[in-house]
């Protein structure tokens, strides 16, 4: 028996939350997520690619139900365990450089210029084009995904440029 402190333990925990999530109950998801991070950074600790995915999901659950200033600080945390344990190098770290500019992208309106999700999308396309090469689909995507946030951020501040005329 492997019991309650145990990785797998957790991985059941974080699959239950994303059931959860996918149905929208947000409040019964959280807790799940938050018990997997806790038994992942005893058993594992801090530094370890698992570690990382309970952050991100707890991230991802807090940016689905509007939280941005909850979501943004887990986000960045999950890049940094991503930088120092997988390397810049990493899909992983790349796709982590892509959900949090999907967070700033969430964000234009609120807080957000645009701007950094444009720099963290560039970033990932740089890093997914040395990966896989400039005819790749993942490479053609992450340049989509430059072109709408500038498109976003162009939008966004053409909306402000109106609000502040009228």
């Amino acid at each position: 028996m492997l019991g309650e402190h145990h990785p797998y333990y957790a991985t059941s925990l974080s699959n239950l939350a994303l059931n959860y999530n996918a149905m929208g109950d947000h409040a019964s998801a959280e807790p799940f997520y938050v018990q997997a991070i806790e038994i992942r950074k005893t058993v594992l600790g801090e530094q370890h690619p698992d570690y990382a995915n309970s952050v991100h999901n707890l991230a991802s659950l807090y940016q689905s139900m509007g939280d941005y200033a909850i979501a943004e600080p887990l986000y960045v945390q999950t890049i940094e365990i991503r930088k120092a344990v997988l390397g810049e190098n990493h899909p992983d770290y790349a796709a982590s450089l892509k959900n949090l500019a999907n967070l700033y992208d969430s964000m234009i309106d609120h807080t957000s210029d645009g701007q950094s999700a444009i720099d963290l999308r560039e970033r990932q396309h740089g890093i997914i084009e040395q990966l896989y090469g400039k005819s790749d689909y993942r490479t053609q995507d992450a340049q989509r995904g430059i072109a709408d946030a500038q498109e976003n951020a162009t939008r966004s501040a053409k909306d402000q440029a109106r609000l502040q005329q009228a």
